[in-house]
């Protein structure tokens, strides 16, 4: 994680993701024009400043099916006897 600042590559970089949903964030209803465009001008103000995104990666593989004994508080069916 870093800060991202005014000016910096990470700020290009989250203007374009913006710009890129700016149509279908307001169409959503989640922000209105005047909203995103506000937003928008806050990467320009010298005082900007903002933590990167998280990325979090995982590796690694789920059996294929896996035999566990029949849950005595579910159906009683072949879905509590099978894990997938």
């Amino acid at each position: 994680m870093f800060m991202v600042q005014r000016g910096a590559p990470g700020a290009w970089l989250v203007r374009a993701n913006y710009e890129q949903l700016r149509e279908t964030m307001i169409g959503a209803g989640y922000i209105t024009a005047q909203e995103f465009e506000e937003d928008l001008a806050r990467l320009d103000d010298p005082d900007f400043l903002m933590p990167s995104s998280i990325m979090w990666t995982a590796w690694g593989q789920r059996p294929k099916s896996q035999v566990v004994p029949n849950n005595t508080e579910g159906t009683g069916g072949e879905a509590d006897d099978l894990l997938a």
